[in-house]
């Protein structure tokens, strides 16, 4: 266990400020990311399948994963030691933290700590929502009580206490659950656990929290049940949030919670400074190995993606063979998605048509591109298991004398 026994640990050095600057994520894929129902039919990831995903994020730029109590099963004690393994093989001072998401229960507690967690996340609600049913005053005084005491035995123990479904409590039921927590804790948790958050909630409560609790660090969980995660997290990130919990795709409880790589595209537009300390161009892989892993494709809601940078329309190839940037957002490079890439369909235009048959060696003119366009539009609706787009396409071709000979071999080609 590595556990500084005096003094606070310099947690997120990353920053000279402790309150009111974005400075990192809190990657939560092996923890609420295992709750998502999407898993296809397989209950949960391996534990192999786990440290690849943890290698591939650490090499991207992620310092800090959030994982299950080993309280909850078997499996996940197997995949805290595995993972502490693997933390602890990186060097001296790059080694990322490993925080074990926990019930403000001494149980729990107390098996992260001898499991050798860098540090624990506690949760206990003040809403009227919260499922144990205590009073306010009941949960202040035993997040109080049960976080001086670890504090006391573990000094240099990272602890971050959440209110759970912060943006649905009572401001004053919440504040007395925080002023409880706040002479043991490194960080303040907010999470949206129902995605209920607005702008306007959010800055206001970022406000308060930062003017009643300037050295805390606050940390923001922002859920997808209304479609608003990722830009709840940069309002958040915005306005002096220094925390966003994320998820690779997203895939948490219900609809999810904020993506890793959404959130990293869109904080670097707004500001590429902050990301300085990801290797940006990862992330595009980090998407594909999760899709293998999975055995299905990256989800389209996904930013980062070859989705992205594919084109279909006739009006769009047109465009983006003469600008590579025609309808593109942002520069998709800088997170390693590949050139354009065209597909054929039946809403393909003659200019990729023509660069479609170019590309195989063949010389069209623009008015034999147009009259094969236009007939392998209307048969492409033949397309099926056995007739794709580019089968329909070499048929057409061929009738114009394009060559019997390379008609052959392309077939091969695109079977």
């Amino acid at each position: 266990m590595r556990i500084k026994e005096t003094g606070s640990p310099e947690i997120f050095p990353t920053s000279g400020k402790v309150n009111g600057e974005y400075i990192t994520n809190i990657d939560t894929t092996l923890r609420d990311g295992l709750q998502s129902r999407r898993y296809f039919g397989r209950p949960t990831l391996n534990i192999d399948e786990r440290l690849r995903l943890v290698s591939a994020m650490y090499d991207i730029g992620v310092r800090n994963f959030e994982v299950f109590s080993p309280n909850v099963n078997g499996l996940e004690r197997e995949s805290l030691a595995a993972v502490r393994l693997l933390a602890d093989s990186y060097p001296e001072g790059q080694r990322p933290r490993i925080n074990a998401h926990v019930r403000c229960h001494e149980d729990d507690i107390n098996s992260a700590i001898e499991g050798g967690v860098d540090g624990i996340h506690v949760y206990m609600g003040v809403a009227q929502y919260a499922g144990h049913q205590k009073s306010p005053a009941e949960v202040a005084d035993r997040v109080g009580r049960t976080l001086r005491e670890v504090r006391s035995s573990y000094p240099g123990l990272y602890i971050r206490y959440s209110t759970e479904d912060a943006f649905r409590s009572d401001p004053l039921d919440r504040q007395l659950a925080f002023d409880a927590a706040e002479p043991y804790v490194n960080t303040f948790g907010i999470p949206d656990t129902v995605g209920v958050a607005t702008e306007e909630t959010i800055k206001k409560v970022i406000k308060e929290m930062q003017t009643r609790y300037p050295n805390k660090y606050l940390e923001g969980h922002f859920h997808n049940d209304r479609g608003e995660s990722l830009h709840n997290s940069l309002i958040a990130a915005k306005a002096g949030m220094s925390l966003i919990d994320t998820s690779i795709w997203g895939w948490a409880e219900r609809t999810g919670i904020t993506s890793f790589g959404n959130l990293l595209l869109r904080l670097y537009e707004f500001n590429p400074n902050l990301l300085r300390s990801f290797n940006l161009k990862l992330i595009f892989n980090l998407n594909q190995l999760m899709s293998n892993i999975l055995k299905v494709p990256v989800p389209e809601s996904e930013l980062v993606s070859q989705d992205n940078a594919t084109h279909c329309a006739g009006v769009h190839t047109d465009a983006v063979m003469k600008n590579p940037n025609a309808y593109r957002s942002v520069d998709l490079s800088v997170f390693g998605v590949p050139e354009n890439q065209f597909v054929l369909n039946p809403y393909s235009g003659w200019h990729h048509v023509q660069s479609y048959l170019l590309g195989h060696g063949y010389r069209v003119s623009d008015t034999l591109a147009k009259v094969i366009t236009n007939i392998y539009k209307d048969e492409s609706c033949r397309m099926g298991k056995d007739n794709t787009c580019e089968s329909i396409l070499w048929e057409v071709a061929n009738r114009y004398h394009i060559g019997e000979e390379y008609k052959e071999k392309a077939m091969k080609q695109v079977s």
